[in-house]
């Protein structure tokens, strides 16, 4: 008795803490009871729909029960695709089993669907992330002789339910747009197509609503959510591997990098941008004090070599020269550090450290052992490789004079800055994007056109190799081009189209006649955000290529729509804003197959912004290696690159306390408890002001860095003292 007391009385106050728990706010709710429903990653039981039993009804009819699951309607099968008299392989896309829907007639009338109900999911609130995969053929919307289009033909729904399991109103107000929207309706993707005649198994994002919307945001007082998924109009479809987790949008900037912030690292691993194999091997040290130079490393580059890779071999020599002179050897030079064209490897026998770029004499005697073939297929391609015996020779190979300067641009990655040592590894690298661009701005002003250059220069590294001029170009390009000569512009009057234009317009669309400038795809919406196989569908049925997408998704992010859209409606959520927040709209990548690899632009213009361009680095560190890229790792390991791990730790801390700077904002702004709010934002506004001159004393006061956090701390200070002078909205 005594124990069934104590646990209700624990339930008792665990329901009076979840009073206070908000969606709106996601930091009301302990880290841990967040952490522990993100670390369940997929809410969804039976997910796949694997598992389940069949019974027979009478001496003909076959039932069947999934497990989690409820049919819902007469028309509803469990597919078994090993029962290859019934179903053939592709009626399933995960396993063997999903479910099919399978309706010849459509009413009108009918207010209700069939297909398949999950059981109760339990949620506490926040965001959440949904999808599932499908396949539809010869679909059509239940009013088709009306004219109308899909709508909720397929029918995706989330219905949300309180404590004791009673449904709860779905609206939910949308303040940017002054509307009420139905938050249980998830059928976008698919609402504004006329109908659905075929539709491969593809990837869809159960969505409401275009950003700003909040999408995935379930009511604060939702204690369980059910999912449905089926047909109301005519047609078949198929599901499989449903996905409902709750999503890394309800953490600080603080919380998400607490996991990188007090780790070490070996330089192997934070190579940007990440390349695609990666094997440690043994490390090198090249210089001890006192020496004798012809121990000194060498680079050997043939006979013939071009401009490009003789620039691959300068990039070596001052990396290396650069970590001799920090370990002390002040009287080494940079002619000390050979660059040999007699490529026969004659007088290196002595070095410590031997570089072979691009065709040797060395390259060749070596070459059946040296990974060409695996890089043989994509021009920007390059391996660096050392032998287990020979781990002081080190080749740099590619395709191409580019995959030879990436190479070394990798390759200066694994030079100890702090002592002469070379951190061995075998590399194998290309790019998914042939090309990959961020977009710039006012280059027909000389000042900001030489800036942009010296921004461009600074971003080849990353492997970014061109940009799109946003404005009307009068001149041509200028002198933007980098002396590197992987740089490009792209300067013509691209048209910009995506799902939400295309559903306004209702009609279709070509390239303008005679100029073959093709289209940039931003995805279902001006922002890029939530694009999925259905989205990516309906542009190609209207334009009939592959689309070349243009991100705009790190707009989200801007002044004007921090934290993701919610300045100014809801503080808690833009408490959650990054001043650096990296690219995140990882999404796309599943979308990569029906996307022209050849070029693939991210709108975020570089202005000069120093945290603009640690941003656009981990675009870059996306674009190259989609697959294998992390929003957080990639963050930490642009910010490792360009200021050390003291210097990242500080600006983490910055950043996280700058969105309690602006949630304070915000709640002035909307008079709440207006002398609190004032006295948490002086004390924030110090801690603010230490952090810069924390930076501030390990990066030097003329720092970019400096100056932008500069300029943030001005601006929140003035802000505040809007309200310290008395002149805010209580005196209005």
């Amino acid at each position: 008795m005594g124990l069934l007391i104590t646990g209700c009385r624990q339930q008792e106050e665990t329901e009076e803490q979840r009073l206070t728990w908000s969606t709106e706010a996601p930091l009301s709710i302990p880290y841990r009871a967040r952490l522990k429903q993100a670390e369940r990653a997929n809410l969804v039981r039976n997910h796949s729909f694997e598992t389940g039993r069949t019974f027979l009804l009478d001496n003909m009819t076959k039932s069947f029960v999934i497990d989690g699951w409820q049919q819902v309607g007469q028309h509803v099968e469990w597919v078994d695709v090993r029962n290859d008299s019934l179903y053939q392989v592709n009626e399933a896309l995960s396993g063997h089993r999903a479910v099919k829907i399978v309706r010849h007639q459509a009413y009108e009338t009918d207010e209700q669907g069939e297909g398949i109900m999950s059981d109760f999911i339990k949620v506490i609130p926040g965001n959440y992330n949904f999808s599932f995969y499908t396949r539809i053929e010869n679909a059509f919307p239940l009013r088709a002789r009306l004219g109308t289009r899909m709508y909720d033909a397929i029918d995706i729904r989330l219905l949300y339910f309180d404590r004791n399991k009673i449904p709860i109103s779905p609206k939910q107000p949308f303040p940017q747009a002054d509307q009420v929207v139905d938050n249980s309706f998830k059928s976008l993707s698919f609402a504004n197509f006329n109908s659905v005649p075929s539709f491969g198994w593809g990837k869809i994002r159960g969505k409401s609503a275009y950003f700003p919307f909040p999408e995935g945001d379930i009511p604060s007082s939702a204690h369980y959510v059910k999912i449905f998924l089926g047909l109301k109009g005519k047609g078949t479809m198929w599901i499989d591997s449903v996905h409902y987790g709750y999503s890394a949008s309800n953490f600080s900037v603080a919380e998400r990098m607490s996991s990188y912030t007090d780790t070490s690292f070996y330089l192997q691993q934070v190579i940007l941008p990440t390349p695609r194999k990666v094997q440690k091997m043994e490390s090198v040290i090249f210089y001890n004090t006192g020496q004798n130079t012809k121990k000194l490393p060498v680079i050997l580059v043939p006979a013939d070599a071009d401009t490009l890779t003789m620039q691959a071999a300068e990039l070596i020599r001052s990396s290396l020269l650069q970590s001799i002179k920090n370990a002390g050897g002040s009287t080494v030079n940079a002619s000390d550090i050979t660059i040999v064209r007699a490529d026969n490897g004659e007088g290196v026998r002595e070095s410590k450290l031997v570089f072979s770029v691009g065709n040797t004499s060395l390259y060749r005697k070596y070459r059946e052992i040296l990974p060409q073939r695996e890089i043989a297929h994509y021009p920007q391609g390059y391996f660096i490789y050392s032998t287990n015996d020979l781990p002081n020779l080190v080749f740099l190979g590619g395709n191409t004079a580019v995959g030879i300067y990436y190479a070394a641009l990798t390759a200066i990655q694994l030079v100890d800055e702090r002592k002469p040592v070379f951190h061995g590894a075998r590399i194998i690298d290309y790019p998914d994007f042939e090309n990959r661009y961020y977009t710039i701005k006012g280059l027909n002003d000389p000042e900001t056109a030489r800036n942009q250059s010296k921004i461009a220069a600074g971003l080849v590294k990353y492997k970014l190799n061109g940009a799109v001029y946003l404005d009307g170009m009068e001149n041509g390009p200028g002198g933007l081009i980098p002396e590197s000569g992987l740089f490009h512009i792209d300067y013509r009057g691209r048209p910009v189209i995506n799902n939400e234009m295309i559903d306004a317009l209702s009609v279709s669309f070509s390239d303008k006649e005679g100029e073959g400038l093709g289209y940039f795809y931003t995805g279902s919406s001006f922002f890029s955000l939530n694009t999925d196989d259905a989205d990516l569908q309906r542009y190609i049925s209207f334009s009939g290529s592959k689309p070349v997408f243009m991100d705009n998704s790190m707009l989200t992010s801007e002044a004007s729509l921090r934290s993701g859209g919610n300045f100014p409606y809801y503080p808690g959520r833009v408490r959650l804003h990054n001043v650096v927040d990296p690219f995140s709209n990882t999404g796309i990548r599943e979308q990569y197959s029906g996307l022209d690899s050849s070029l693939f632009v991210v709108n975020l213009p570089a202005g000069g912004s120093e945290l603009d361009i640690v941003r656009i680095a981990t675009a870059a560190d996306f674009l190259w290696n989609r697959e294998n890229y992390s929003p957080e790792l990639s963050l930490w390991k642009v910010l490792l690159s360009r200021y050390g791990a003291i210097v990242a730790r500080d600006l983490i801390g910055y950043s996280d306390r700058y969105g309690m700077m602006l949630e304070i904002l915000v709640r002035l702004k909307k008079n709440e408890q207006v002398a609190r709010n004032v006295k948490n934002g002086q004390v924030l506004l110090a801690a603010l002001e230490k952090h810069a001159a924390a930076i501030s004393s390990e990066l030097g006061a003329l720092h970019p860095l400096v100056s932008d956090i500069g300029l943030l701390n001005s601006e929140a200070k003035k802000q505040l003292n809007v309200f310290l002078t008395g002149s805010g909205p209580r005196n209005e």
